[in-house]
C-alpha cells in the first residue's frame, strides 16, 4: 500500500481525492459569505459593478420605456435601423433605445461613445428644452451625440450613413 500500484483503481482514484467539505444549507451558506470581509472593490451589485457607483447605463427603471419605445419605433428609426443592425456600419455594434442616466436615445455606439438621435414632427418647441438638456449630459458624459431629421433619413440614406461613418472615423 506504499506505492499505491496494488490497490485497484477505484482504490488509486479515492487515495488522489481531496477531502470534501461540509455542505451546508443555502441560508448557512450565505450567512458564510457575509460574514467574510471583502474590500470595497470586490462588492459586486447584480450587474457586476461596484454597489457604491452609481450605474448610468441602461438603468433597470428605464426598461418599460427602452422596450415601449423598441416596439413603436418610428418609420425613420426602422429604416436607419436597417443599416446600423448586425454591425453592417463598420463592424460596429449599434444599439436602440439605450438609456444613458435618465435619457434615452434612438441608436448608440457604445465603442466610439457616438449617440445617435432621429427627430421628426414629434419635436416640437416643448422637446426642443429636453433634447436640450439631453444633448448637455451627455456630453458631460464624454458622448458625441448627432441628429438626423425623418426626412433626411427617407430622402438621403446615403448622405446619413457617409455621416455616420465620418464620426466612426471611417474612410468612406
Amino acid at each position: 500500500m506504499s506505492d499505491g500500484k496494488s490497490l485497484p483503481r477505484k482504490e488509486k482514484l479515492r487515495i488522489k481525492e481531496k477531502p470534501r467539505k461540509e455542505r451546508l444549507p443555502r441560508e448557512k451558506l450565505s450567512q458564510e459569505k457575509n460574514k467574510e470581509s471583502f474590500p470595497s472593490w470586490s462588492k459586486r451589485g447584480s450587474r457586476g459593478v461596484r454597489k457604491d457607483m452609481n450605474f448610468i447605463y441602461n438603468k433597470k427603471e428605464l426598461k418599460g420605456v427602452r422596450r415601449k419605445l423598441r416596439r413603436n419605433q418610428t418609420d425613420a428609426e426602422r429604416e436607419l435601423w436597417k443599416y446600423l443592425r448586425r454591425k453592417q456600419v463598420g463592424g460596429f455594434r449599434f444599439l436602440r433605445q439605450y438609456s444613458v442616466g435618465n435619457f434615452v436615445v434612438d441608436f448608440y455606439c457604445a465603442e466610439k461613445r457616438l449617440a445617435i438621435e432621429i427627430d421628426g414632427g414629434q419635436h416640437a418647441k416643448d422637446t426642443k428644452e429636453k433634447d436640450k438638456t439631453k444633448e448637455e449630459y451627455l456630453k458631460n458624459k464624454n458622448i458625441k451625440i448627432i441628429r438626423f431629421w425623418n426626412v433626411e433619413v427617407f430622402n438621403n440614406i446615403e448622405g446619413v450613413l457617409f455621416k455616420i461613418r465620418e464620426e466612426l472615423g471611417l474612410d468612406n
